[in-house]
């Protein structure tokens, strides 16, 4: 819990210029080392903020995270196909 019992979404700051370049850079499917590089710093500092910094964190990882693709999104599963029930 942050000080004061308040949650972290209470507490806001704003991300500096490299961060906020490394993010764009990471939303727009670069690497975490393009990312770096694109935001003028060394890639160890993006993943100290991945690590570290729950304000750079969040955002980062949401945007990294690849979306799942629509063969898969259109798969089967057990639950609702004949071929996987006893």
């Amino acid at each position: 819990m942050a000080e004061s019992g308040l949650a972290l979404a209470e507490h806001s700051r704003e991300l500096d210029e490299p961060q906020r370049a490394a993010l764009a850079a990471l939303r727009a499917g670069q690497s975490f080392a393009q990312a770096a590089t694109l935001a003028g710093v060394h890639r160890a500092t993006v993943f100290r903020w991945v690590k570290r910094d729950p304000y750079f964190a969040v955002p980062a990882k949401s945007a990294t995270m690849a979306p799942l693709p629509q063969a898969a999104a259109d798969a089967p599963f057990a639950d609702n196909n004949p071929e996987f029930l006893p």
